[in-house]
């Protein structure tokens, strides 16, 4: 065998390694974005324009007044899905078979869920997702 020829094997074996290392990852970077795109077009939906996210629950003064019994018996039945997150009330049951967590969503239910809902979520979640769901800000 020829000096060159085992370097230029040497040489075509580091470039499928590189073309196969290039595939894998490219493949793995594309399926990242498109799961990217496909989370931002989910919420996108969800996301209420601007004029609504700052109107009900920037100022708990303005809002809508709710008394803690009334807030617990919305908890989390069948027919309503009501949380309290950082003193204001979301009613989430038209979010509940959105939800990427299925039922967890009942986690905090039927007392302040603020704790556990800043450890799941990420924050955009409660400033680009959740303003559209208040209801009212909490009274004890």
């Amino acid at each position: 065998m020829h000096k060159q020829d085992a370097r230029f094997r040497g040489f075509m074996g580091r470039l499928s390694d590189a073309r196969f290392a290039w595939k894998f990852y490219g493949l793995n970077v594309v399926l990242g974005l498109c799961l990217t795109a496909l989370t931002l077009y989910r919420f996108s939906s969800l996301s209420p324009s601007p004029s609504l996210r700052s109107s009900l629950c920037s100022d708990p003064a303005s809002t809508p007044k709710i008394q803690w019994a009334e807030y617990v018996t919305h908890s989390c039945s069948t027919d309503d899905l009501w949380l309290l997150i950082d003193g204001f009330v979301y009613d989430l049951q038209s979010f509940r078979s959105r939800h990427p967590g299925s039922e967890s969503i009942c986690g905090g239910a039927g007392e302040d869920a603020s704790d556990i809902f800043r450890k799941i979520h990420p924050s955009y979640v409660r400033t680009d997702v959740l303003p559209q769901f208040c209801i009212g800000s909490i009274v004890r």
